[in-house]
């Protein structure tokens, strides 16, 4: 039953529009009252897993991928606002 519960909370504040960082955060919260965990448990998860470091390449692709959107030149061979640039003969050079 509580774990129906959390899906269902963690559902309901996304369809809210609540960021889904605070909306896993509110209902595992919930989840762990109701059943009865350790809040302090939770602590101690989050400050073992910043030794993760394979994880944090997720978040610096994605900030690297849209600080290069407003560049005024095109990364690579191609303009991606233009896709018939590959085709137009622009990134040949003689």
């Amino acid at each position: 039953m509580s774990f129906t519960l959390f899906i269902l909370l963690l559902i309901g504040l996304m369809a809210i529009g609540m960021p889904i960082a605070l909306a896993m955060i509110a209902s595992s919260v919930v989840y762990a009252l109701m059943t009865g965990i350790d809040i302090g448990f939770f602590t101690i998860q989050m400050y073992a897993s910043l030794n993760n470091f394979i994880l944090l390449a997720i978040p610096f692709f994605l900030l690297a991928s849209e600080s290069w959107i407003g560049l005024p030149f095109p990364i690579g061979c191609s303009d991606l606002r233009n896709p018939q640039s590959v085709y137009s003969g622009r990134a040949r050079t003689r």
